[in-house]
């Protein structure tokens, strides 16, 4: 395999099914450990799944939509990896179907939090994190 990432850390949002699961396990695949990250109660299973080949996968279960919640997930997911992050996949996103003239601000708001913010935040803070640890080696 050409595609090798032995020894690199990464969290997987919206990783328990579908398309980011599929991401997440090429990642495992290439050797990267991994942090799937998703409110879906199947995250556990799915990292359990991915975990028989041998290499470490983990699972953090919350939801993206809140602020407070991204800072515990993140942590939680720093903490499983060692203190350390190579990749983010920012995969987590919702949808709701509706008429935009009947569109439910609630909804709105929801999608915005799951979609745009918590996108913003995760990178946010692996951003730091990263930055931080380069600078250390100048």
């Amino acid at each position: 395999m050409d595609f090798k990432l032995d020894g690199k850390k990464a969290i997987v949002t919206g990783g328990a099914k579908g398309l980011c699961n599929g991401m997440a396990q090429a990642l495992h695949d290439a050797g990267a450990e991994v942090v799937l990250v998703d409110i879906l109660d199947i995250v556990e299973e799915s990292a359990k799944k991915m975990n028989e080949s041998g290499a470490r996968v983990h699972f953090v279960k919350g939801d993206l939509s809140d602020e407070k919640n991204i800072n515990r997930i993140y942590e939680e997911c720093l903490d499983k990896l060692g203190g350390r992050i190579d990749i983010l996949l920012n995969g987590a996103g919702i949808q709701y179907r509706a008429p935009a003239v009947d569109f439910p601000a609630d909804r709105w708001k929801k999608i915005l939090d799951v979609n745009l913010s918590a996108v913003f935040f995760m990178a946010q803070k692996v951003g730091k994190k990263c930055w931080s640890r380069d600078m250390e080696r100048l």
